[in-house]
């Protein structure tokens, strides 16, 4: 139980989304609180982002740990981002609705899709953030968004500002901080220690398809040398080709996006769809059932995605289409196996987006067998899976 009791007396906030409060609690507008940082920044500086999970981090960071593709590309006009302080507030004008603002300990730049606030006035970052990521804040702010829709809504610091805040004493922020780290460090190491236990599951999946894809179920089956360092020993009645000779790449453009999959939407090393709004300008490749989308884009990541449904890729796609002999789930298990997806990495060029190049994945190596022992791995991974 807590030993913070209710305070003596409260009163009528006059604000419908936190109705009552300390009686010694102000209430403000939020331009009384934070101003927008009008300072802009330049290509030397570094590039931040914002998380609804992870806060404020360094862009190339946020995409190793929450496998997306960067926003900024090369060509974007750096004198137009915006300067980062220490200390400053970060929120995207277009996912303030779903949480995304954070507290910056980093100095840096944004691009002009996010709003810095900057304190006016002596407060706790770590108080402001925690207050504006609840769920009873995310809501009040929807109602200075505008736009058609809830994800083509645009918060503006001109409309945000108008926005009524709580402002306690700074010492009662300060212990509220306290309060919380205290009492979220449990929860917080029990997530740790739960996500260690989901990598170390990982990697023993890995581990699974690398044996099941290279060297086959029957433990007892006769080996012989592939002549390939990577590939080592396999069966000896297996035959090896060249991927360019087991899958035909496509690449039919069209302007419609009736299903439109991204690389965000492709959970990484599982092939999993994750369902999310996918806006992107330039013409997708179509696909049908049993097709394969392999991110060319970073591949370190393993967006490997078994087509469920026809649809159209968006972005760095190779989209491919299994000939007769290879069974199209199996093929996702080849193209997953992580000693596959480090040869394949390793050949990246473009030092900000690596991407593998199609004469070089077209020439990896893919092992031939009869499609019922393709069949008997796949039933034998997807178990593992349960």
């Amino acid at each position: 139980m807590s030993r913070y009791k209710p305070y003596p007396e409260y009163k009528d906030s006059g604000m419908e989304w936190l109705p009552k409060l300390p009686v010694h609690w102000k209430t403000l507008r939020l331009g009384a609180i934070f101003q927008e940082r009008g300072e802009r920044g330049g290509e030397k500086s570094e590039l931040l982002a914002v998380s609804q999970q992870y806060g404020v981090l360094p862009q190339a960071y946020l995409m190793e740990i929450t496998e997306r593709r960067l926003s900024a590309s090369s060509s974007d006009d750096w004198s137009n981002y915006r300067r980062v302080c220490k200390g400053d507030i970060v929120y995207n004008k277009m996912r303030l609705w779903q949480g995304a603002i954070g507290l910056s300990e980093h100095d840096g730049i944004v691009s002009p899709a996010y709003v810095v606030l900057n304190p006016l006035t002596e407060v706790s970052g770590q108080f402001y953030e925690y207050l504006f990521k609840t769920s009873l804040f995310v809501t009040e702010a929807g109602r200075y968004s505008q736009g058609l829709c809830d994800d083509m809504n645009s918060c503006r610091y001109e409309d945000f500002k108008s926005a009524r805040i709580i402002l306690p004493t700074l010492n009662e922020q300060h212990m509220i901080v306290t309060y919380l780290e205290r009492e979220t460090a449990p929860i917080d190491a029990l997530v740790n220690a739960k996500t260690r236990f989901i990598e170390l599951l990982r990697e023993k999946r890995q581990a699974l398809i690398t044996h099941a894809v290279t060297k086959g179920l029957d433990h007892n089956a006769k080996m012989k040398d592939s002549g390939v360092e990577w590939l080592g020993q396999v069966p000896k009645h297996w035959d090896i080709k060249r991927l360019k000779y087991s899958m035909q790449l496509l690449s039919e453009k069209t302007a419609q996006k009736g299903r439109p999959v991204a690389l965000e939407n492709i959970e990484g090393w599982t092939g999993r769809l994750i369902e999310a709004e996918t806006e992107f300008e330039s013409d997708g490749v179509c696909f049908q059932t049993a097709d394969i989308l392999f991110g060319k884009l970073r591949p370190y990541l393993a967006k490997v995605y078994l087509a469920e449904s026809p649809g159209e890729a968006v972005g760095d796609f190779f989209v491919l289409r299994p000939k007769s002999h290879i069974y199209p789930p199996f093929a996702q298990y080849h193209l997953l196996n992580s000693e596959f997806i480090k040869i394949v990495d390793s050949s990246t060029f473009g030092a900000k987006m690596p991407r593998v190049s199609w004469d070089f994945f077209s020439n990896m190596l893919i092992k031939k067998k009869k499609k019922n022992e393709q069949q008997d791995i796949v039933i034998y991974l997807d178990r593992q899976k349960e």
